[in-house]
C-alpha cells in the first residue's frame, strides 16, 4: 500500500517520458525499444570500420592497447540510445538504471554465441569496469560501467564461461579531468595520460574484457589498457553499451 503510494507520489512530482517518443511512464518505452537491432558491433577500435584487421595507420599511430571493441548500439547525444545514457549520467535519473539493466539483458540475449566466441572465449575473463573519479561517482551516485559489468557477470553461465568481475579498488583513477566530450582525440589522450593506476598488490590477470557506457575515440579505455598492459595483461578488449564517431 505504501510503495503504491510512494509510486503514486513520484509519478505526480517526477514524471517519466520514453527518451524516444516521449510518451510518459517509462524512461524507454518497448515500441521504441523495438526501432533498434541490439545487434552486437565488432569494428576496429581505432578506424571504427567493421573489415579493419587492426592494421590501419589510426590504430598503428595511436598505440592501442585494445585488441577488440565490441558494441551494441551506434551513439549520438541525439539518438535514443544517446539521451538515455546521458539522462541517466547528467540528468540525477537514479530509477533509470532499472532501464539500462533491461537493455543490457535484452543485448546480451540477441549476441550470445558472438560474445562467447569473440569476447569470452578464454577463460578466465575478468571484466574490470572502467573507474569514475571518486568524486564523480559519489556526485552520480553509482558507476554506470559496473552496472553493465555486473549483469554481465551475473549472466555468465549463459555463454558457457567463467566471468570473474575484479573489485574496483584493482583499477583506480587517481587524476581528476575534465569532461572529453569536447575534446579532439589527441586532447582526450593527453588528459588521461596518469589518471589511472593499478592497485591491486599483485600482477594483473592475463585475460581482461574493459566495460564501459561509452566509447568514442577510445582514449579512456585505451589507457586503462595501457596500464592494466604494463601490470602483466596480455589479452585486453573491450565492450561498451554504444560507440560514437570519433573526432
Amino acid at each position: 500500500m505504501k510503495e503504491g503510494i510512494g509510486h503514486f507520489i513520484k509519478s505526480i512530482l517526477w514524471p517519466v517520458f520514453c527518451v524516444g517518443c516521449g510518451q510518459e511512464g517509462e524512461w524507454w518505452c518497448l515500441k521504441c525499444q523495438r526501432q533498434e537491432d541490439f545487434c552486437l558491433l565488432d569494428n576496429c577500435p581505432a578506424c571504427n570500420q567493421p573489415n579493419c584487421q587492426r592494421d590501419c595507420q589510426a590504430f598503428i599511430n595511436g598505440s592501442f592497447f585494445i585488441a577488440r571493441v565490441g558494441a551494441f548500439f551506434d551513439y549520438d547525444h541525439t539518438n535514443q540510445i544517446g539521451r538515455l545514457i546521458k539522462q541517466l549520467k547528467y540528468g540525477m535519473a537514479f530509477d533509470m538504471a532499472g532501464t539500462l539493466i533491461d537493455v543490457v539483458a535484452k543485448a546480451f540475449a540477441n549476441n550470445i554465441s558472438a560474445l562467447a566466441e569473440n569476447f569470452f572465449s578464454s577463460e578466465p575473463v575478468c571484466l574490470m569496469p572502467v573507474p569514475l573519479y571518486p568524486s564523480r561517482q559519489r556526485q552520480r551516485g553509482f558507476n554506470q560501467a559496473r552496472l553493465i559489468a555486473e549483469w554481465f557477470c551475473s549472466a555468465s553461465s549463459k555463454v558457457g564461461r567463467k566471468i570473474e568481475l575484479l573489485p574496483d579498488e584493482f583499477l583506480v583513477r587517481v587524476k581528476y579531468t575534465d569532461p572529453q566530450a569536447r575534446l579532439s582525440a589527441k586532447k582526450r589522450r593527453q588528459n588521461l595520460r596518469g589518471a589511472f593506476e593499478w592497485r591491486s598488490g599483485e600482477m594483473a590477470p592475463k585475460n581482461i574484457v574493459l566495460i564501459d557506457d561509452v566509447y568514442t575515440t577510445g582514449a579512456t579505455m585505451n589507457e586503462c589498457a595501457r596500464v592494466l598492459r604494463a601490470n602483466g595483461a596480455k589479452s585486453i578488449m573491450g565492450l561498451c553499451l554504444a560507440r560514437g564517431e570519433m573526432n
